[in-house]
């Protein structure tokens, strides 16, 4: 290629990168090369109107990107025959040497950081705008507080913006980071009625504070826990006025596998610096071992026969209202309890949650709850400290509660009641459970396996997904076939 030719990577503040160029026909490539087909566009509307390609840019035509994907354009440039000048701004690292010595300093003696959250704690420092994807139960809130007060300690930020997915998880992480030894008169909160955004340490949920356009632009450090969760619209609101923020980390157990979600959180956040698997953290024995056990239910062929003929919709529809299924769930829990266990019952809908509550109500020494999406979230703590110091205590909680985020070290059994084939919420929702506890042997996930068409598939992905993992698997039939 001409060497007359040249492309310009440069850092127009800390949102966004620009690309410019004086190649003809480089920059179309470019373009081409950032449009990513989002999941599913040949379910959306617009794609089957013919009036969308289906494709998002993660460029614009006047070569504007967020920063975080800096890698994705780099990557494509660099396999090009042209001259290539990237702002050094854009490379910034930090070096953080006496990280150990600050942390010493403010941290409750009876923490001692694991090697991953010490070593991911670095390499945020040193990028700045990047993401830690460590397992579920690795400790990232103890990750995110070294962070937090170093930087503080540094005076490298002055105020910061901690978010987390869900209202629950706002009173979890501050009490979590006071008992780390962050001081409690630095941290305030912000969601529904509680609004304190003077404090240096503001947790929030994202959908309080996405619209706060003004707020956002007070931080100079923004934290993101269970980063892949965020959603898009969420993500470019607060990135895009978070003007001030020269840092961004988010903290995840699990990034998406398909490139326009994962695309979609790098460019806000940065890329994955630093991981920490589940498999890791059992073998290094700093959470709990797990044994993933699938009773599979096989129905009477008269039955199979007219279930394979419907929608997804209606076969878990049935699946939910059926009470000889519920009731195997039921023994299941039982059969541990015997043992003094706790279990967490997983699933989609209100009404199945409702049914199986019925099962343990009146059950002499078993403790049921429900939490759903309607349960406030003092409640849903209360449920949680409950269980980490009783014997016997079964929960009933929808997914969208209890898959993220909230720590139950008393945690023995777990059963997906109903069950899809996400590998986020399938890996974030095995995470509830491998709390160390001294009680605790082995985390036990029971996974109902049904053959029906839909429930049969999903199976076999999930399936996949432990064997990945490097997961101990043991499936065993349950036998309804009569005939």
């Amino acid at each position: 290629m001409d060497s007359r030719y040249w492309i310009k990577i440069e850092k127009v503040n800390n949102v966004y990168g620009r690309v410019t160029t004086n190649h003809p026909t480089i920059f179309g490539e470019l373009y081409k090369y950032m449009s990513i087909y989002a999941d599913d566009y040949r379910f959306m509307p617009k794609y089957k109107m013919g009036v969308w390609d289906g494709k998002i840019p993660f460029i614009n035509k006047s070569g504007y990107f967020q920063k975080g994907l800096l890698k994705y354009v780099y990557n494509f440039i660099k396999n090009e025959d042209i001259c290539i000048e990237v702002d050094p701004a854009l490379m910034e690292r930090c070096e953080a040497t006496d990280l150990a010595d600050i942390t010493n300093e403010w941290m409750n003696e009876k923490y001692v950081p694991y090697r991953h959250q010490f070593e991911g704690a670095l390499a945020a420092l040193k990028y700045q705008n990047c993401i830690l994807e460590h397992a579920t139960s690795s400790g990232k809130s103890l990750t995110m507080s070294i962070l937090i007060m170093y930087n503080l300690k540094k005076n490298r930020a002055k105020k910061i913006l901690v978010l987390v997915p869900g209202i629950g998880l706002v009173e979890q992480l501050s009490a979590d980071f006071i008992d780390y030894g962050v001081p409690s008169k630095l941290i305030g909160k912000y969601y529904q009625d509680i609004k304190e955004p003077e404090k240096t340490i503001v947790i929030s949920t994202w959908q309080s504070m996405y619209k706060q356009t003004e707020l956002i632009k007070d931080f100079d450090m923004i934290l993101v826990d269970e980063a892949h969760g965020v959603k898009a619209a969420m993500v470019r609101s607060v990135s895009e006025n978070a003007i001030n923020a020269s840092m961004r980390i988010g903290c995840t157990g699990t990034m998406p596998d398909t490139k326009c979600p994962r695309m979609q959180i790098e460019g806000a956040l940065g890329p994955v610096v630093h991981t920490m698997t589940a498999r890791q953290l059992i073998d290094e024995k700093q959470a709990s071992d797990i044994k993933i056990k699938i009773p599979y239910i096989t129905y009477p062929k008269k039955i199979t026969a007219k279930i394979n003929k419907v929608s997804f919709d209606l076969e878990k529809e049935w699946l939910e209202k059926n009470d000889t299924r519920n009731e195997i769930i039921k023994k299941i829990v039982l059969k541990h309890h015997a043992a003094d266990h706790n279990a967490l019952i997983l699933v989609e809908h209100l009404d199945h949650a409702d049914a199986l509550l019925a099962k343990f109500k009146d059950i002499e020494g078993t403790t049921a709850f429900l939490v759903t999406g309607a349960t406030p979230s003092v409640e849903r703590e209360q449920v949680r400290q409950f269980t980490n110091v009783n014997k016997k205590v079964v929960i009933i909680a929808t997914y969208g509660v209890f898959s993220v985020g909230v720590s139950i070290n008393r945690l023995h059994t777990i059963i997906f009641a109903s069950a899809g084939k996400s590998k986020i919420k399938t890996l974030q929702s095995i995470g509830r459970g491998l709390r160390l506890h001294k009680e605790k042997r082995k985390l036990i996930l029971y996974d109902i396996g049904d053959n029906l068409h839909y429930s049969d598939k999903h199976l076999q992905e999930r399936i996949n997904i432990y064997d990945k993992a490097e997961f101990e698997i043991d499936m065993f039939e349950i036998n309804l076939d009569k005939e």
